[in-house]
Parts: C-alpha cells; sequence; structure tokens
C-alpha cells in the first residue's frame, strides 16, 4: 500500500472548514487568501510559487484612489486580459 506523504488539497480544504470561517466573516480576505495559497503550496521563499493575489483594481494612473468608488475596480465578471 503506497504511503501518502501529502495529503490532496481538496481533501485539505473540506476538512479546514476555511470557507466556512470566510463566509462567516471569522476570517480577513487576506487570511483567506493566504491559507489558500498556503495549501495550494504557494510560498514567499520561491518566487516561481509566490501567492497569488487577485487583480481587482483598474484605476492605476489617478495620483488618490477612492475605494468608496465602483468605478475604480476592475469588472469581475469578466477574464484578464
Amino acid at each position: 500500500k503506497p504511503v501518502r506523504v501529502m495529503e490532496n488539497p481538496v481533501s485539505l480544504m473540506e476538512k479546514s472548514g476555511l470557507t466556512k470561517l470566510w463566509q462567516e466573516r471569522k476570517i480577513s480576505n487576506f487570511e483567506y487568501l493566504m491559507m489558500l495559497n498556503t495549501i495550494a503550496g504557494r510560498t514567499y521563499n520561491d518566487l516561481s510559487q509566490y501567492p497569488v493575489m487577485p487583480w481587482i483594481l483598474k484605476d492605476y494612473t489617478s495620483k488618490k484612489i477612492n475605494l468608496n468608488d465602483p468605478s475604480i475596480f476592475r469588472d469581475l465578471s469578466k477574464p484578464i486580459g
């Protein structure tokens, strides 16, 4: 019988209850994304496996941005590029 060195990420997610914690606002968006990245094997120690964060802003020219203004955010229903 083969020895399992690492549990599969889907199983880890199910067991962690991470999504439920995030949905119930018990952890922040940042904490959720960092934990997802950790489960996916991403790390700051290797530039080729650096954590992934969503690209949400579309205004990169203004000197100041108002985070309460919806027009500065990218339309997340459309793909990047």
